[in-house]
């Protein structure tokens, strides 16, 4: 121990007079700092901040173990320093452990330093995950310095060492994501960087900065870095060569690749995986999201009937902080200025029925990749924030949900009600028979549930709920025009709607009947879905969903396609927003198809019929104080996910609701019916900063809504071109 503590003092003495590990463990790194901090707006960006700091702290770390530890050796063997040592009892081993020590103990200052700057020059809050940072950081540099040792073993000059330190260096330094994120970067140096500890590192890094993470996360690659660092210091203890004149044999070098086994077997596990990739995606969506900025002179329509007609919004941190009139409290020096002037600003859009798992397009295109991940980012192009999945298969919608929230997937919130609730042979069941024969099995189980009994529909809705959707979908409805269709069971719906509420789920139901409505009101529906489309609604139906708090959504947008295709109209694809997130040729093939359509005994010949009663019925509803929501029923046929909540508010608009009133159910409306009103559909302090910037007021005139200027979602200022590119990479 003796021996250990006095190597250390010793190191710790060279340390401060060596100028090169000086300038790599401290002044390099605080290199980065300053011209990272300003370069990426720091004091405006938290999250910027925060990766600045993962890579000045990753940069310090590389330094401190290839040169700091490396190179110092190899000048001390040079200069004869350890030939001194080699006459002493206590061995090489103290020797080493003691680099290891001394450079823990110099680079601990610089986490010291960082996070000091951070907090006094750009305002940053101290890390939470600290301490985490404090233990993987610590392991990060005793792992590097113990792969500086080991280079240091096999080099035999400094002229050697140089070389060999560059070749590990600058590859560690450029492919650890540190400089360039790795989704950037070609497939095969995306597999290589795999293999890097430094990867790791900094992914570690920016997990508890970012992400904020605790160490239990990044458990698996701290493991590595433990074991990196002993089998590395083993390996330097074996190969430890006390003097100048002691040549390394030529195959010594092969060492350092036995060193850094742990991450040799990483990469291995992760050579075909996208696991590390998607890690980076995450922690650069935390980062956009922590920005500060200020939306300055600019009308602001809360959501829930006020409006500023000159206000000013303060987001921070992905949150809303500050609403008021402008010209009362100043911004916040650090933050970013955004001009409102002659925009209004609104909740994110909230569209309450759509089915992802349909395009909406005449043709179905087998090869296309993640189509539910581009149609949510069409709808986050078009200011849609969150979305409302009422029948979507199971699996797929639940795990789109979770890379949502994750950030993995940029696009509108998702929330999943699950599978239909429906008879056998009742409405839903008719797109099995779409389907390839051997699809249908799997499409039954996860986009159906036909249950037997009430007791089954109770069991069913268990399992949802600890499948974890959001709510529970229920079809009501018998024969449509033509078309044949069994109703479920009245005890089996009332089952459901029982199991839903015992199960904290809200449920919404499908009707076509004023009859369909009364059992879903006496049932206890939180939202009635499409109404009566072949009648008007008595005025004691809606008497009692006010009464009982229920809402509607009258899904005005797939009734007016019956309208259109009838007359030979493509009204619904004329938009500039449906044209920005619809490709040319798909575009051509549905006009194409609307041109060529020939009106049937279905629907679509009923459709004047159809037209007056949901518009009639919408008003009334309103007219009698109901609670309305905005729901488009897209993925239906030439209902094209995006811009649904445009084109329905301008229906609504056109049957006689006032702008403000389908404002309101698009926003803070909605967000009540998903039970989110504590977070969505309001602009006010604490509320999530999802919203949405327009040229224009769309309280006066609704078509405001499609000149979108700007979209936030969760604090992120979302590029759009970015987002259409991803949404249409074909066309680019």
């Amino acid at each position: 121990m003796k021996a250990y503590l006095a190597h250390t003092e010793n190191a710790l003495r060279l340390l401060t007079r060596n100028k090169v590990a000086l300038f790599f463990t401290y002044l390099f790194p605080l290199i980065f700092f300053f011209l990272f901090g300003g370069m990426f707006g720091g004091a405006k960006n938290t999250g910027a901040m925060l990766q600045v700091i993962s890579v000045v702290l990753t940069i310090g770390v590389l330094g401190s173990g290839l040169f700091g530890a490396g190179m110092t050796t190899v000048q001390e063997r040079e200069e004869n320093i350890l030939r001194r040592f080699k006459v002493t009892p206590s061995g090489a081993l103290p020797i080493l452990l003691a680099t290891l020590t001394s450079g823990l103990i110099a680079y601990l200052p610089l986490i010291g330093i960082i996070i000091a700057l951070s907090r006094v020059w750009l305002h940053v809050p101290l890390p939470p995950r600290l301490p985490d940072l404090l233990v993987f950081s610590s392991l990060g540099l005793l792992a590097f310095r113990g792969i500086g040792l080991l280079m240091a073993s096999v080099v035999n000059s400094s002229q050697e060492g140089q070389a060999v330190v560059q070749i590990l260096y600058l590859p560690m330094l450029l492919l650890s994501g540190a400089m360039l994120p790795l989704e950037m970067l070609p497939a095969s140096l995306q597999k290589l960087a795999a293999f890097l500890p430094s990867a790791y590192l900094f992914s570690g890094m920016q997990s508890m900065l970012l992400d904020q993470q605790n160490l239990w996360h990044s458990a698996w690659q701290a493991l590595a870095l433990v074991l990196t660092a002993g089998a590395a210091t083993f390996l330097a203890l074996k190969l430890f060569r006390w003097d100048k004149d002691e040549a390394a044999p030529p195959r010594a070098k092969w060492w350092l690749v036995a060193g850094m086994a742990p991450f040799v077997f990483l990469g291995l596990t992760q050579l075909n995986s996208q696991a590390r990739v998607v890690e980076e995606k995450k922690q650069t969506r935390a980062m956009h999201r922590n920005r500060q900025f200020v939306v300055e002179n600019v009308r602001v329509f809360v959501g829930d009937g006020p409006v500023i007609e000159r206000g000013r919004v303060l987001v921070k941190g992905g949150k809303i902080v500050e609403v008021g009139e402008q010209g009362g409290l100043p911004a916040p020096p650090d933050a970013e200025v955004i001009s409102g002037a002659g925009k209004t600003l609104l909740p994110g859009l909230i569209d309450m029925h759509v089915h992802l798992g349909a395009s909406g397009l005449p043709k179905y295109d087998p090869d296309e990749k993640n189509p539910e991940d581009r149609r949510l980012a069409a709808y986050l192009y078009c200011g849609v924030t969150a979305v409302r999945s009422v029948g979507d298969w199971l699996d797929r919608s639940l795990a789109l949900k979770r890379r949502v929230e994750s950030g993995e997937v940029l696009g509108a919130e998702l929330f999943a009600y699950g599978p239909l609730f429906t008879a056998e042979g009742g409405h839903g069941t008719e797109y099995l028979d779409m389907m390839p024969a051997n699809v249908r099995p799997q499409a039954r189980d996860q986009f159906l549930r036909i249950p037997a009994s009430p007791a089954d529909a109770a069991t069913m809705v268990h399992q949802l709920r600890l499948d974890g959707v959001d709510g529970i979908k229920a079809i009501l409805q018998g024969d449509f025009g033509s078309i044949h269709f069994v109703h479920l069971d009245p005890p089996i719906y009332e089952a459901v709607a029982r199991a839903a509420h015992a199960e904290g789920l809200p449920l919404a139901t499908h009707t076509n009947t004023p009859q369909d409505v009364e059992e879903a009101i006496a049932a206890g529906s939180d939202s009635i879905e499409h109404g009566a489309l072949s009648d008007h609604l008595p005025s004691a139906d809606l008497e009692a969903m006010k009464a009982a708090g229920l809402a509607y959504d009258p899904t005005l947008s797939v009734v007016a396609v019956f309208r259109d295709v009838a007359a030979h109209s493509t009204a619904m694809l004329d938009s500039p927003l449906v044209q920005q997130v619809v490709l040319p040729a798909k575009m051509a093939e549905a006009r194409q198809a609307i041109a060529a359509h020939t009106a049937g005994p279905g629907p679509f010949g009923r459709h004047p019929e159809f037209s007056g009663n949901v518009a009639a019925n919408l008003v009334a509803a309103w007219q009698a104080g109901v609670t309305l929501i905005a729901g488009s029923d897209a993925g239906n046929l030439y209902v094209i996910h995006g811009p649904t909540v445009q084109r329905e508010l301008a229906l609504w608009v056109e049957a006689g609701i006032p702008a403000p009133v389908a404002l309101q159910a698009a926003t803070s409306g909605a967000a009540r019916v998903l039970r989110a009103q504590d977070r969505l559909g309001r602009i006010a302090p604490g509320m999530q900063a999802s919203f949405l910037l327009v040229d224009g007021d769309p309280a006066a005139d609704i078509h405001a809504l499609e000149r979108i200027s700007s979209v936030v979602f969760r604090g992120e200022i979302v590029n759009r071109p970015d987002l259409l590119k991803d949404v249409k990479g074909e066309r680019h």
